[in-house]
């Protein structure tokens, strides 16, 4: 499962897919749509992650650039780290200059708030079970909140939906964790940085 931002920019229109895998495991590799032309740009034109990665999530920024979250890396393991790309320079930023989430995790939602803050919800852990725990990064200071300083979810959960509603609250819906499937929801208030109960 790779991750996919559009770039809805006046100068762009183009689609990045970032990652994913194959017969050979998790991607490092990306691919560039560009609508208006109904094509994709050739390998050589595309940018590499620093980390391969499978099940990320893709999150295009206010400033127009996109945040890569998390993923299974090439191993199998899930992983904290994050990837940067710019369009304006069709590259990602280096590794030593990304955030890292407070725990690695794959199959997790992202939500750009009204804020530009993006919330991610839940996912994979190491041990193979859901999480209930969430991360916050500000782009503006390109860093995640404290683990101490993001709400919890009332129940653990991977794979789920994620939809912004019109009052800024978040909707995260269904999901599973282990063999268990979700029928519930979970709604997220960032003025108060809780999940209802």
């Amino acid at each position: 499962m790779p991750a996919a931002a559009a770039l809805n920019t006046p100068a762009w229109g183009k689609v990045l897919i970032a990652g994913g895998g194959d017969a050979g495991g998790s991607l490092s590799s990306t691919e560039l749509y560009d609508l208006a032309a109904n094509t994709f740009a050739t390998a050589a034109d595309t940018a590499n992650m620093n980390v391969a990665r499978y099940g990320a999530t893709g999150t295009l920024l206010p400033s127009g650039k996109v945040l890569i979250a998390g993923g299974r890396d090439a191993i199998g393991l899930p992983v904290s780290s994050t990837e940067l790309y710019d369009p304006a320079t069709n590259t990602f930023a280096a590794a030593a200059n990304t955030a890292s989430m407070n725990v690695g995790r794959y199959q997790s939602t992202a939500t750009l708030l009204s804020s530009g803050v993006v919330l991610i919800t839940g996912g994979v852990s190491g041990g193979g079970g859901g999480l209930s725990s969430t991360e916050l990064y500000d782009p503006a200071t390109n860093t995640f909140a404290a683990a101490a300083d993001t709400a919890s979810m009332n129940g653990a959960r991977y794979g789920a939906s994620a939809t912004r509603l019109p009052s800024g609250k978040v909707l995260i819906a269904g999901g599973a964790n282990g063999p268990s499937i979700w029928s519930s929801t979970e709604l997220y208030d960032p003025a108060t940085n809780s999940f209802a109960a």
